[in-house]
């Protein structure tokens, strides 16, 4: 009777155990303490998008643009696994980037949505995903004696002037080394203006780049430098680029912005980049004047 009952127990126990999934249950003598079999949890992984993207980092960034000003639509694009995001200006599609930087998640989470208010006047090229740019060989070239040795990183630059009335059209970055280069860039930024105030003197070994940023409809552009940087002899300058918002109130006339900055040292080329490091195309007319 005994032996019948303990059969009957372990057929029972092979049988919930199978149930289970269990392969093995090793016969534990009656009486013996209670031992508790570990349990093995598989690491759950996080749902991805087509564009490679999870869910949680969708959600970070919904929560990083919630209540940037200017965002007026903001909704998930299911077919790419990205945020569709309507803004109004140019300048307010580098907000969102910039705002997504600084919560360090990726700018390619979103996309921009088509808006008429973004397409009358540019400011500016902002892209919507990362450019790689081709690779290309640099040419040897004999070394500049005017070049002055800056060591790389972050440049101090001071801005000299700036308006809104230069005496051109076209957009363009000029340069600086020489008084008289100098002289003939306060020249066209003062050129539609009665009178032209002192030009500062350019001491050896400093640059000014004048950024023009060509003629505009109304009211309400400007451009101004945020920060600089260098290396391997190109002068990087980080701009913002300002337009009027939808239904703004602007002088009804056309402007044509521009500014000055001083930066030390001299440098073989200079860029332009908006505030999540993408280069700015103002079009084809810069040149230098050292």
């Amino acid at each position: 009777m005994t032996r019948t009952f303990f059969l009957t127990l372990a057929l029972g126990a092979g049988t919930l155990a199978a149930a289970q999934g269990v392969t093995t249950i090793p016969a534990t003598p009656l009486g013996a303490p209670s031992q508790t079999m570990p349990v093995q949890t598989m690491p759950e992984r996080a749902p991805a998008y087509p564009s490679g993207y999870t869910t949680e980092q969708l959600q970070a960034a919904q929560r990083a643009l919630d209540g940037l000003p200017g965002l007026s639509a903001l909704e998930l694009d299911q077919s790419q696994g990205r945020l569709r995001v309507t803004v109004g200006t140019a300048v307010q599609r580098v907000a969102v980037l910039q705002r997504l930087t600084q919560a360090g998640l990726p700018t390619g989470l979103v996309t921009f949505a088509p808006n008429a208010a973004t397409t009358g006047g540019a400011t500016g090229t902002v892209t919507e995903t990362p450019i790689t740019p081709p690779a290309t060989t640099p040419p040897v070239s004999t070394p500049d004696p005017r070049i002055t040795p800056v060591p790389g990183g972050r440049v101090t630059v001071t801005e000299l002037a700036s308006g809104t009335n230069a005496a051109t059209s076209t957009p363009a970055v000029q340069v600086a080394t020489t008084q008289a280069a100098l002289n003939a860039l306060y020249r066209v930024a003062y050129g539609n203006q009665t009178g032209t105030p002192a030009v500062p003197t350019l001491r050896s070994g400093e640059t000014v780049v004048a950024v023009f940023l060509g003629q505009r409809p109304t009211g309400g552009y400007g451009i101004r430098v945020t920060g600089a940087s260098v290396q391997n002899g190109t002068l990087t300058l980080t701009v913002e680029i300002r337009a009027p918002g939808p239904g703004a109130i602007t002088t009804q006339a056309l402007t044509s912005p521009w500014t000055l900055v001083r930066a030390p040292g001299t440098f073989t080329r200079v860029q332009l980049v908006d505030a999540a490091g993408r280069p700015v195309q103002l079009g084809t007319g810069g040149g230098e004047t050292r």
